[in-house]
């Protein structure tokens, strides 16, 4: 597996944004949410390497203005890749860390399993949801929707397709 360019030599771009939203504690996790609980769709959330970042809270923030609720997990538990590692002196490690450490298999399906349960507790889950990629790369978290995961109708790639416009 690879990285694109891009993703490898720019560090994400820093904002001042006060995110619109609220963080919530569910077991070790922080959950992001914004949007109203009976919006037309859910989008489930997930950033790129560097975490929660004001400019993901923006982007979640805006989706969640245009009708849309907005569940945004924190699947690095706190532990983003560093900055401070960034560009990675050694690309194995990141491999490692992203596409084993942190892959679907072995630790984003358990999250968002529990994730999505606790959900069905506290609000009541529109009909259509979505998991939503901030990272643009399929390979990445494997489209929880391909993986036969209750609750999603779609993976929607970095790029917004039509199927928010249908909604």
């Amino acid at each position: 597996m690879s990285f694109p360019e891009t993703c490898c030599t720019k560090p994400p771009v820093s904002s001042d944004y006060v995110p619109k939203g609220k963080k919530e504690t569910f077991g070790d996790m922080e959950v992001y949410i914004v949007g109203d609980s009976n919006a037309k769709a859910t989008l489930f959330g997930f950033y790129d390497i560097f975490g929660y970042h004001n400019n993901t809270f923006l982007f979640c923030d805006r989706l969640a203005e245009s009708g849309f609720r907005v569940i945004l997990p924190d699947f690095f538990h706190g532990k983003p890749w560093s900055l401070e590692n960034f560009p990675p002196s050694n690309f194995d490690d990141l491999k490692q860390w992203a596409f084993v450490d942190h892959s679907w298999a072995n630790k984003v399906k358990k999250d968002t399993l529990f994730v999505l349960e606790h959900l069905k507790k506290i609000f009541r889950y529109s009909k259509k949801s979505a998991y939503l990629d901030f990272v643009g790369e399929e390979e990445l978290y494997l489209m929880p929707c391909s993986r036969k995961i209750p609750y999603f109708d779609v993976e929607l790639p970095f790029i917004l397709q039509g199927w928010v416009k249908k909604i």
